[in-house]
C-alpha cells in the first residue's frame, strides 16, 4: 500500500483550518489595501500634475497676452479702447482689452488678459505707460496754385475742405483709425504714444474742391504736405503728384489692410506723412489743387483727362492762378521728368521717353465746354519744339484729339495725331481761341506723317493760329484730308501766321497732306503777313497749298486775305515742295493774294500746276499784286510752277497788279507760260507792259520767243481780266 512506501507518511494529518489561516487572509487583505492605496496616491499625485501644469499653460497664456497687448501699444501705436483675440495658442486662447487708466492713474493705460483652457480661465491686468498726444492739422484746397512748387495753407491761403479722411497707422504699418476733417478742414488724432512713430494718409477721393460746380466725380491732385518725423513740422513742395504720380490714390482703408497692402495694381497710398509727436503736434497739413497734371495715364487721379474734367465743371468765378490770367482755367503740367524740379523731385519716374511725354487715348477727351487754357510750354523740359504727345490711334472711330467749344480757350505746344477726326476742332462758342507752338498729323519731331484725318478744323471766328515768335509756330502736316480747314460764315476774322503746312518741322522736306494744305470756306480771314515772321510756309501737298471757295455756295468766302506766304516752295524761297495742284485756288470772289506794302507779296513757285487759278465765274474781282510766280524768293532765278504763273478761268473783273508801288507781280520762268486770261468776250484791258519787268527767262533755261504778250488765250468765255501797268510793271512769262 502507499502507507508502506517510503515516499509517504500516513502518520501526518492533513492541515486543519486555524489561526495561521486567519492571519494569511489578514495579510493578504492589508497587501490589497497598501496596492489599492499605492494607486490612489499614484492617480491623486498625477491629478495634481495636471491641473499644475493647466495653471502654468494658464498662466503663460495670460502672461503672452499681457505682452501681445503691450506690443501693440509700444510697436503698432495702439489706441485704447480696443480688444484683440480671441487669439489660439497651443491648446488655449486670449483676449486683452486695453483701456484707458487716466482716471485712476494719469497717463496710464490698463492691459486686462484672459486666458482660458479647455473652460478654466485666468485673467491677469497690468498697467502701463500711456502718456499720450494729439495731432492735429488741416486738408486744404490750393485754388489757385499756378504750378512749380507746392504752397502751404498759409501762403495759398488755401480754403479748408471738408469731409476728407484722414487715416492713422502704426510705425509698423497697422491701420489704427480715422479722423474726418470739419467744415475749416481741420481734423484731430487723440491718444496717440509720444515718441512714437505713426504714418498719416489722406485718402485723395474723399477731399472735395470748395469751388462752385464740385461732385464726387472730381479729384485733385496733392501739391504740398508735411513732414513731423523729427518732433517737428516742416513743409514739403517737392511732392506735386504725392508719392508715386504714375498712380492713382489707393480707396479708403476697410479696416483689413496694413498700409503696404494698400498699393496694389496701379494704385498706392499718395498722401502721407510721417509725424513722431513729443506732444502735442499741429500744423501737420495736406494741399490740393484740381487743375494739375502729374501723370500720362489715359484717365484717373493727375491725368490730362482728370483735368479737363475738373476745368469743365468748376467755375472760373473769382479764379486767379497765380501768374496767369485771371477768370481763366489754366491746366498745370507737372510731368515727372527724372530730375529735380520746382515742385518735383527727381526721386519720380519720367513721364518721359526720349523727350517726349505721350499720352495714348484710350477714347476722346472730353469737349473742352468751359474757357481754359492748356499750355504745355510751361512744362519743365519744353524748350521750343512740343513734348506732349496725344496719340489718338486708340480713341475711337469719332474721336477728336482736342475738341474746343468754349471761347478764348488757349491750346499750346502739344502734338496730336493718329486721330480718325481732326487734331483739334474749335467749333460752337469757341471765338477768340489760340492754337501755338502745335504739331497736328506728325511724328513728335516733326519729320514723318502721323494722321490725323485733318489737322486743325475751325468753325469759330477770331481765332490766332501760330504768332509770330518762333515757338509759336504750328505744324500742320501728314493728314490724310487738310492741314487746316477754316469753315463756316461764320469764321471770321481769324489770324493764320507761321504755319508750316505740308512740309516738315525745317521747311527742307514736303510731309503732304492728302487733299488741300489749307481749305477756306469762310469770310474775311488773313493768312501770313508782311513779316517773315508771320509767313506760312504750304509745300507738298496732294491738291492746292491754299483754296478758297464757297463749297458750291453752301457758304461765304470773300475778303480773305493771303500775304508774305511761301506756296510751293521751302522754307527759304530756293527749291520746289510742289502742291499737286495749285500754289492757290480761288473759287469765290474779292479775296487778295498779296498787297503792295512791303512783303505783302505771295511766292506762288514750284507747283506741278498753276502758281495762281482764279477759277470759275463766282470768283470775280480778285486781286493778286506784289507776287513772285515762278521765280525764287528773290526774283533772281526761275522756280517754275508746272504749267501757267497765274491763270485766270472765267472770273470776271480780276485784278493783277496795280499803279501803286509795289503792285506789280513777277510773273516769270513758267514752264508753260506767265498769266493767261480766260476769255476775251467781256469787258477787259490787255494785260499791262510790253516788255518783261524782270530779269527771268520764261520757259527754264533756253528762254521765251514772245515777249510781253499774252501767252495763251483760252477759247472765248464770258470773263474779263483787269492787268493794270505799274512802275514796277507786270512781268508777263514766257513761254
Amino acid at each position: 500500500s502507499l502507507c508502506a512506501s517510503p515516499l509517504f507518511d500516513c502518520s501526518r494529518r492533513p492541515p486543519q483550518p486555524g489561526r495561521s489561516g486567519l492571519v494569511a487572509i489578514l495579510g493578504l487583505v492589508a497587501l490589497l489595501f497598501v496596492v489599492l492605496a499605492v494607486m490612489w496616491l499614484a492617480y491623486g499625485a498625477h491629478y495634481l500634475s495636471q491641473r499644475q501644469k493647466r495653471v502654468i499653460a494658464l498662466r503663460s497664456l495670460a502672461e503672452g497676452g499681457l505682452q501681445y497687448g503691450y506690443w501693440q501699444v509700444v510697436f503698432n501705436s495702439a489706441l485704447p479702447p480696443q480688444t484683440f483675440g480671441p487669439t489660439t495658442l497651443g491648446n488655449g486662447t486670449f483676449t486683452v482689452v486695453l483701456s484707458d487708466n487716466t482716471a485712476q492713474i494719469a497717463n496710464t493705460y490698463k492691459l486686462v488678459s484672459t486666458a482660458s483652457i479647455n473652460g478654466e480661465t485666468l485673467t491677469y491686468t497690468r498697467v502701463i505707460d500711456g502718456k499720450s498726444a494729439q495731432v492735429q492739422g488741416k486738408v486744404f484746397e490750393d485754388i489757385n496754385y499756378g504750378g512749380g512748387a507746392g504752397r502751404s495753407y498759409t501762403a495759398s491761403s488755401g480754403s479748408g475742405v471738408t469731409g476728407a479722411t484722414v487715416e492713422l497707422y502704426s510705425a509698423a504699418g497697422g491701420y489704427l483709425g480715422a479722423a474726418t476733417t470739419d467744415t475749416s478742414g481741420a481734423y484731430t488724432l487723440n491718444g496717440l504714444l509720444t515718441a512714437t512713430n505713426y504714418t498719416l494718409r489722406v485718402v485723395n477721393s474723399t477731399v472735395p474742391s470748395t469751388r462752385t460746380g464740385y461732385t464726387s466725380s472730381l479729384i485733385g491732385v496733392q501739391t504740398y504736405r508735411t513732414n513731423g518725423s523729427g518732433g517737428t513740422v516742416v513743409g514739403v513742395a517737392d511732392h506735386v503728384g504725392g508719392e508715386d504720380p504714375s498712380k492713382t490714390d489707393a480707396a479708403a482703408n476697410s479696416g483689413s489692410f496694413s498700409l503696404a497692402g494698400l498699393t496694389a495694381g496701379g494704385a498706392t497710398p499718395q498722401s502721407i506723412a510721417t509725424v513722431t509727436p513729443a506732444d502735442n503736434m499741429s500744423g501737420v497739413d495736406f494741399g490740393y489743387n484740381f487743375d494739375t497734371v502729374v501723370s500720362v495715364r489715359d484717365s484717373g487721379q493727375g491725368s490730362l483727362r482728370q483735368a479737363l474734367t475738373n476745368g469743365n465743371a468748376l467755375s472760373n468765378s473769382g479764379l486767379a492762378q497765380s501768374g496767369k490770367t485771371a477768370g481763366v482755367e489754366n491746366v498745370l503740367l507737372m510731368l515727372p521728368t527724372g530730375s529735380t524740379y520746382a515742385g518735383s523731385n527727381s526721386g519720380y519716374a519720367s513721364a518721359f521717353i526720349s523727350g517726349i511725354a505721350t499720352v495714348a487715348l484710350a477714347s476722346a477727351l472730353p469737349a473742352i465746354s468751359s474757357t481754359l487754357t492748356l499750355d504745355a510750354t510751361g512744362q519743365s523740359g519744353w524748350s521750343s519744339a512740343p513734348i506732349l504727345e496725344l496719340n489718338g490711334a486708340g480713341a475711337g472711330a469719332s474721336a477728336y484729339g482736342m475738341d474746343v467749344t468754349a471761347a478764348n480757350c488757349t491750346v499750346r505746344g502739344i502734338i496730336v495725331n493718329r486721330c480718325t477726326l481732326a487734331g483739334i476742332r474749335f467749333s460752337g462758342s469757341a471765338t477768340g481761341g489760340t492754337i501755338q507752338g502745335c504739331y497736328l498729323g506728325v511724328n513728335s519731331a516733326g519729320t514723318a506723317a502721323s494722321a490725323n484725318q485733318n489737322g486743325l478744323q475751325l468753325y469759330t471766328a477770331s481765332n490766332q493760329v501760330g504768332g509770330t515768335a518762333a515757338w509759336q509756330k504750328c505744324l500742320l502736316s501728314g493728314n490724310t484730308q487738310r492741314g487746316l480747314m477754316i469753315y463756316g460764315t461764320a469764321a471770321t476774322g481769324n489770324s493764320v501766321q507761321n504755319c508750316y503746312i505740308g512740309v516738315n518741322a525745317s521747311g527742307t522736306g514736303a510731309i503732304g497732306n492728302g487733299s488741300d494744305g489749307l481749305a477756306i470756306y469762310a469770310p474775311s480771314n488773313t493768312i501770313g503777313g508782311t513779316s517773315s515772321s508771320a509767313r506760312c510756309v504750304i509745300g507738298g501737298n496732294a491738291a492746292s497749298g491754299i483754296f478758297v471757295d464757297t463749297n458750291g455756295g453752301a457758304v461765304t468766302a470773300t475778303a480773305n486775305n493771303i500775304q508774305g506766304c511761301f506756296v510751293g516752295t521751302n522754307a527759304v524761297g530756293t527749291a520746289a515742295l510742289a502742291n499737286s495742284a495749285a500754289g492757290i485756288t480761288l473759287g469765290s470772289a474779292s479775296n487778295v493774294v498779296g498787297g503792295t506794302a512791303a512783303g505783302a507779296g505771295c511766292l506762288l513757285s514750284g507747283n506741278t500746276q498753276y502758281g495762281l487759278i482764279v477759277n470759275g465765274s463766282g470768283a470775280a474781282s480778285n486781286v493778286a499784286q506784289g507776287n513772285y510766280c515762278g521765280t525764287n524768293a528773290t526774283g533772281t532765278g526761275a522756280l517754275p510752277n508746272g504749267v501757267y504763273g497765274i491763270y485766270i478761268h472765267i472770273a470776271a473783273s480780276c485784278q493783277l497788279g496795280g499803279t501803286a508801288t509795289g503792285a506789280g507781280n513777277l510773273v516769270s520762268g513758267n514752264t508753260s507760260g506767265g498769266t493767261t486770261p480766260g476769255g476775251t468776250t467781256s469787258g477787259g484791258t490787255t494785260p499791262g507792259g510790253t516788255t518783261p519787268g524782270g530779269t527771268i527767262p520764261g520757259g527754264g533755261s533756253t528762254g521765251g520767243t514772245n515777249p510781253g504778250t499774252v501767252d495763251q488765250v483760252d477759247t472765248p468765255e464770258p470773263a474779263s481780266i483787269a492787268v493794270l501797268a505799274s512802275a514796277l510793271a507786270i512781268t508777263v512769262g514766257f513761254r
